[in-house]
């Protein structure tokens, strides 16, 4: 009797399963689909994917990576202190997926001089350009006016096509108490409009069994939603296009200095440019070696300017 009970239960559920899928079957076609997903997906976290970590100061960014990379198993966290001074680049491996993870310092409460700098490095660290902005936000404080104006500032700062990128993580979330994650968000208009901006994703530290997995599976469908493409825009583009020039630059200077120790560069003058390989030209417009020594006319102001880049 108890068999025929679960013969008809499951019985039942085949029926409504088929109704829910309007009696289709399931296809060659769509087995070919599902494996293509799957390797898809293989292939984005054996690239590395860049994800770069942003938010205020002390917002638990670094104890964010630290959780995703393994090195801690406690929620989700701020920290009363920034413990981040410069962009650092960090790799981990989770369950057989790899990725590159870009620590910044407070960037949304940051002076603009800072802000520039911090962004220029973390464009370059992450060059061609991130997969995913990770935008960590604590909600144990009261909200300052910069973060009221994230999304603003996002927009304005790293590009308009950004929030498609990015994921938000909310944390310190233990205090809401009996209050849904959700109903928080609701109660606040700019949140409200932060988090659908970037498409409705957002994870919290109250699901704290697989927050980790959570995170990642975010992450793989919001790549997917993109293409699997990476976020770049022109700002970002002659960000790196400057380093890049700016490097080879640095390398012939050292270069010429070098031969120039050794006397290799006796008797050689550079007058006019070096160039680069680019479509720009660096002029160094007067730079004599005679007999081991370097008279250094503007060459000196373009040594400054490399120390001054760096």
């Amino acid at each position: 009797m108890e068999n025929r009970s679960q013969v008809t239960k499951l019985l039942e559920k085949i029926e409504k399963m088929v109704e829910a899928n309007g009696g289709e079957h399931y296809t060659n076609e769509m087995f070919q689909e599902a494996q293509s997903r799957i390797l898809d997906r293989a292939q984005f976290w054996s690239g590395k994917p860049r994800i770069v970590l942003l938010g205020k100061a002390g917002s638990g960014k670094s104890s964010t990576r630290k959780i995703i990379e393994g090195r801690e198993s406690s929620e989700w966290r701020s920290s009363p202190y920034s413990a981040t001074e410069t962009c650092e680049l960090h790799e981990a491996h989770v369950g057989g997926k790899s990725m590159r993870i870009i620590d910044t310092p407070g960037l949304i409460d940051a002076s603009e001089e800072k802000m520039k700098d911090t962004r220029k490095k973390f464009v370059i660290m992450c060059d061609p350009g991130p997969h995913v902005f990770l935008l960590v936000i604590r909600l144990d404080t009261r909200f300052t006016d910069e973060e009221k104006n994230t999304k603003k500032w996002i927009q304005k700062n790293i590009g308009e096509k950004a929030l498609r990128h990015t994921i938000i993580l909310f944390t310190d979330t233990d205090h809401l108490k009996d209050k849904s994650i959700d109903q928080y968000i609701d109660e606040r208009g700019f949140l409200r409009s932060l988090v659908d901006s970037c498409g409705g994703r957002f994870i919290s530290s109250s699901n704290q069994e697989n927050q980790v997995t959570e995170l990642l599976e975010k992450i793989e469908n919001m790549a997917e939603g993109n293409g699997w493409r990476y976020y770049t825009n022109e700002m970002f583009q002659e960000i790196i296009k400057e380093a890049i020039v700016y490097e080879k630059m640095k390398a012939v200077v050292v270069d010429i200095a070098a031969k120039a120790g050794t006397g290799a560069g006796a008797g050689v003058m550079i007058a006019g440019g070096v160039v680069l390989g680019v479509t720009e030209m660096v002029f160094l417009p007067a730079l004599l070696i005679v007999g081991g020594g370097v008279a250094l006319a503007s060459a000196v102001v373009a040594w400054k300017l490399l120390k001054k880049h760096d």
